[in-house]
């Protein structure tokens, strides 16, 4: 399993439409920008897709994605508690919301500044395009990068990032280079932020130590009942496979051939869902 494309998503449904008989539901895709648009062939094919892991606002219409359930609530759903987090820390007087063009961070984006707004907190709002492309940086995008994180050096000290994980990773790379990890006086808050390890061509080790410095990530909890996590260790058990071990990346065949622990253990948690149902 890589950390497969959009394409690949797309092929693969139609070909499991194609070539499988009595085709009853589908499980997945782990991510958003892959839920909706096989979640368009889910609804015109008429069967249902589950995921455990799509957390787009888009997905909630019921006229557009009919067929389409989720065992995780949307993204914007998590806009009050990043209010929340400023107001237990005091920072209430400024703040800047780094997001993308992509409709499911660009959503969240919305939300948590209309939250702050709300609250009488300055919000200063930025969007870039995706860095991370198939071939490594994009070096316009880059440069608007670096651009935007000295201009913020001077003008604010909470920066929450709502863009795709390695974007992320290359933002505080971009961060550390100018000097905003120095001091601990800066807070990176995002969401859903894993430790991408190879981040396609921006990994350099002698940033590992200090780019995750000041930095809140917020994520869905998982239960920690013991039921649960005897359920989770049965599903890692039964399939045997190291790609599920609980680590955020990890190496299956090559160095660029990985799989997110969570995609693993939550898909195949659903599938054993749906065995017993």
């Amino acid at each position: 399993m890589h950390l497969f494309t959009l394409q690949f998503y797309i092929q693969v449904i139609i070909e499991m439409w194609d070539e499988v008989e009595d085709l009853d539901a589908i499980i997945g895709p782990p991510c958003s920008v892959s839920c909706e648009p096989t979640a368009l062939l889910t609804a015109a094919w008429g069967i249902p897709q589950v995921s455990p892991a799509c957390l787009s606002d888009v997905l909630t219409n019921k006229q557009t994605y009919p067929t389409f359930t989720r065992s995780v609530g949307p993204y914007s759903g998590n806009a009050p508690l990043y209010l929340s987090i400023c107001k237990l820390f005091g920072w209430v007087n400024r703040v800047a919301i780094i997001t993308t063009f992509e409709l499911t961070y660009k959503i969240l984006a919305d939300s948590v500044q209309n939250e702050m707004e709300k609250a009488g907190i300055e919000t200063l709002f930025y969007t870039l395009r995706p860095l991370i492309l198939g071939s490594g940086p994009d070096l316009e995008t880059l440069r608007d990068q670096n651009e935007l994180v000295r201009k913020l050096k001077t003008e604010v000290r909470v920066i929450f990032i709502f863009r795709m994980p390695q974007d992320i990773r290359a933002f505080l790379v971009s961060a550390y280079d100018e000097g905003l990890m120095a001091d601990g006086g800066y807070v990176f808050i995002s969401q859903d932020m894993d430790l991408v390890l190879d981040a396609e061509n921006t990994y350099r080790p002698e940033t590992e130590e200090f780019i995750y410095t000041g930095s809140i990530t917020v994520t869905f909890k998982k239960s920690d009942v013991p039921g649960y996590k005897a359920f989770q260790q049965d599903v890692v058990d039964a399939f045997g496979d190291p790609r599920f071990d609980d680590y955020p990346h990890i190496p299956v065949n090559s160095s660029t051939d990985l799989v997110s622990s969570w995609e693993g253990t939550e898909c195949k948690s659903i599938f054993f869902h749906f065995i017993y149902v």
